[in-house]
């Protein structure tokens, strides 16, 4: 099953059913990364107006727990 991370406008970023700031990201992926298989991709839906730094800063976050297959996406 594909791992869909959406962000939206205010930053608040939802995996499956747990929902979280920015700032708390790193400490939840680092817990939940290994109930997710690392070779399966993930997705990216961010709004599109939130700020780049943002978007990078999820990406760089999942790449960093061993997540090597994102894409990213763009709703409206």
């Amino acid at each position: 099953k594909d791992l869909i991370v959406s962000i939206n406008a205010q930053g608040q970023v939802r995996i499956d059913q747990s929902i979280m700031s920015l700032a708390e990201l790193p400490d939840n992926i680092a817990l939940m990364s290994a109930k997710y298989d690392k070779t399966s991709p993930i997705y990216i839906k961010a709004d599109k107006n939130l700020k780049y730094d943002d978007v990078m800063f999820v990406l760089k976050t999942l790449k960093g727990a061993g997540f090597n297959k994102v894409a990213l996406e763009t709703n409206g």
